[in-house]
């Protein structure tokens, strides 16, 4: 079983977004749907389960956590802070896990 974090989820997309779009903003309605295509093709590529967890307590921890990087907005928004640029998110925040769902992201679109 691979395990992937609300927080993996959001750093890839934001990295996506940003780079594809120069967009510093993604809803969680966006997130779900990545959510659900990374999850598939994930699935479909390593013949493995996917379990990608974003419960509310998930989501919570991760907006503490991460609260110097995305902030939240009454419309369901992550926005990314201002002092955050593509190339420290780059740095600072990919994992394997991230650069993994990147390949999906750029699959899927």
């Amino acid at each position: 079983m691979i395990t992937i974090g609300i927080a993996d989820l959001a750093i890839a997309k934001m990295i996506n977004v940003l780079d594809k779009k120069q967009q510093r903003s993604i809803t969680f309605t966006e997130l779900n749907e990545c959510k659900i295509d990374v999850k598939k093709m994930m699935e479909e590529k390593t013949g493995k389960t996917v379990l990608i967890i974003s419960n509310r307590d998930e989501t919570n921890n991760f907006l503490r956590e991460y609260r110097d990087v995305f902030h939240y907005d009454k419309n369901e928004t992550l926005i990314l802070d201002e002092k955050i640029t593509l190339e420290s998110l780059k740095k600072d925040y990919i994992t394997y896990k991230i650069i993994i769902i990147l390949e999906m992201l750029e699959k899927a679109s």
